[in-house]
């Protein structure tokens, strides 16, 4: 890799978010190298850009754990490079090229959105059952009449997380994927990550740049 690496906000849950609908991460950009004539990912340095080392660790050894059921080795960048060094070019370069790394993975946040929604009424309306029966007493009538019940809408506030992750080629040092991916209210940091982690594979072996192990 040629640039260095940056601290930045915190990934995926340094504030609290609270949110009325319930989380899920999906990807809203997709890019992918058309040049790109290498093989899958057989070995890959995940790092995520956090400002506090447990969450690093948290979020690059989900990661690391999602990787390897699907069969690539994956290595957390906290256990191979030194905090006080991690923008040291130098000591990132050897870290990732003495390895035996192909690709290395680098995800940060890039915006923390509080975004409105508005959920339309909706008026629900009976069946009819025919004719009043205004001489058979008050359940017929009640029975046969339109039943006509109105919700008014409202408005919630959701906060969506928004990641940048990109895959290099360790060889050619060139970018090879890279997507942007938003979380909605992720209550649970945990299972944010999580989440946010099987999108990601998921993409890559939709890709073909992953290529799951039976």
């Amino acid at each position: 890799m040629t640039s260095k690496i940056p601290r930045v906000l915190a990934l995926l849950g340094l504030v609290t978010m609270v949110g009325c609908s319930g989380p899920g991460t999906s990807l809203t950009q997709i890019w992918v190298d058309p040049t790109y004539a290498g093989g899958p990912i057989e070995k890959v340095l995940v790092i995520g850009i956090l400002r506090e080392d447990a969450r690093q660790r948290v979020f690059e050894n989900t990661l690391v754990s999602q990787f390897q059921k699907a069969g690539v080795e994956a290595v957390a960048s906290w256990t191979v490079i030194p905090a006080d060094k991690e923008t040291d070019e130098e000591t990132v370069k050897a870290a990732v090229e003495g390895r035996g790394f192909d690709s290395v993975m680098v995800s940060q946040l890039i915006s923390v959105d509080k975004r409105q929604e508005y959920v339309p009424g909706t008026t629900y309306v009976g069946s009819y059952w025919g004719s009043p029966h205004y001489g058979y007493g008050y359940y017929p009538y009640y029975s046969s009449t339109y039943a006509v019940v109105h919700e008014p809408g409202y408005t919630i506030e959701n906060t969506v997380v928004s990641v940048e992750t990109n895959v290099y080629d360790v060889q050619s040092e060139m970018l090879k994927w890279a997507a942007v991916s938003e979380t909605l209210n992720p209550h649970q940091i945990n299972d944010a990550i999580t989440g946010f982690g099987h999108v990601i594979i998921g993409d890559l072996i939709k890709q073909g740049l992953v290529q799951k192990k039976k």
